[in-house]
């Protein structure tokens, strides 16, 4: 995989992408993220990553040289974008399992780990949406939040569960 991307966007995805790697797993997969390019018509590239709860998908706009994906550990790439100074950041991966980071003069070289071994990103369409203001989002979690459990040992009590009605009102439940 061969990619040229802009610093400024590089760094803001990783930033999101950072508040969703789980830094303390004992599944060190986890503290990483995945980089894939899509279809030769496409100049998108895939940021996704996950810690089996909650996972983000970011598309980002690259100059694609080479296909490929590349799995990386979320940490380290953030630290070292943040503190590039040029504009375009060109990111190539190798066979042997290496990422290169180059940017102006700079570049660095990092492990990377097989892509097999991360675990899939699937994001489900949802049957329905809806559009709901700012304002009544925040009354509605307010209302129902506080009785949500905190204890981490009863996991399957600590959401909040959101569903419509037939006359398309919405019902917030939480134990």
């Amino acid at each position: 995989m061969e990619i040229t991307l802009k610093r400024e966007t590089l760094s803001s995805t990783l930033q999101n992408i950072n508040s969703v790697v789980d830094k303390s797993s004992s599944k060190p997969i986890l503290s990483n993220f995945v980089i894939r390019t899509l279809d030769n018509e496409s100049s998108n590239v895939e940021f996704s990553s996950t810690d089996y709860e909650l996972s983000l998908v970011e598309l980002i706009s690259a100059e694609i040289k080479d296909q490929g994906s590349v799995c990386v550990n979320a940490k380290k790439v953030f630290d070292i974008v943040k503190e590039l100074q040029d504009e375009d950041v060109h990111i190539r991966s190798t066979e042997q399992l290496w990422i290169y980071i180059t940017c102006g003069s700079s570049e660095l070289r990092l492990p990377s780990v097989e892509v097999g071994l991360y675990p899939q990103t699937v994001l489900e369409t949802l049957p329905e949406s809806m559009t709901i203001s700012v304002e009544d989002l925040k009354r509605c979690i307010d209302m129902t939040l506080f009785a949500a459990i905190t204890n981490e040992s009863r996991r399957n009590l600590m959401g909040v569960c959101l569903s419509s009605t037939s006359d398309k009102k919405t019902r917030w439940l939480s134990t």
